[in-house]
């Protein structure tokens, strides 16, 4: 469990809050929602240019205005830009974006598709077969 600042208003509500709240070392930079009263985060470790999802949960009873983090994700390699992508990728992915993202994707490619599959060159094709994929995998 994390104490938040508690001179900071939203704070004391047990939110995590963006560029404010840390935790073991790490900046939130990022915050999707989840159910109600909890998050998924992303952080920054500015020091060593690390990155860190985690799950993150407002305290309830004896732990009203902390918040929990728990499910981290650690990202820590030498390049601090690539521990950023590779996390909030991660973010996105445990948020549950991707699956509306992948039909968005798969309809953009059959948009410049011809409609009659024997039409089709060989990467109209598998075009074809990409988009049909990602529906797949984003209808699991």
């Amino acid at each position: 469990m994390h104490d938040i600042i508690p001179n900071d208003t939203e704070a004391s509500q047990a939110v995590p809050i963006v560029d404010v709240t840390v935790n073991a070392g790490f900046t939130i930079r990022a915050v999707m929602p989840d159910t109600p009263g909890s998050w998924w985060v992303a952080a920054e470790d500015t020091g060593r240019g690390d990155w860190v999802t985690w799950h993150c949960a407002a305290g309830t009873g004896d732990f009203a205005g902390t918040l929990g983090f728990a499910w981290g994700n650690y990202f820590g390699s030498p390049d601090p830009g690539l521990n950023r992508l590779r996390a909030l990728a991660d973010l996105a992915v445990r948020a549950g974006t991707m699956p509306g993202l992948a039909h968005r994707i798969a309809d953009e490619i059959l948009q410049w598709q011809p409609p009659a599959y024997g039409d089709l060159t060989s990467d109209a094709r598998e075009d074809r077969r990409m988009a049909r994929r990602l529906r797949q995998w984003a209808g699991r």
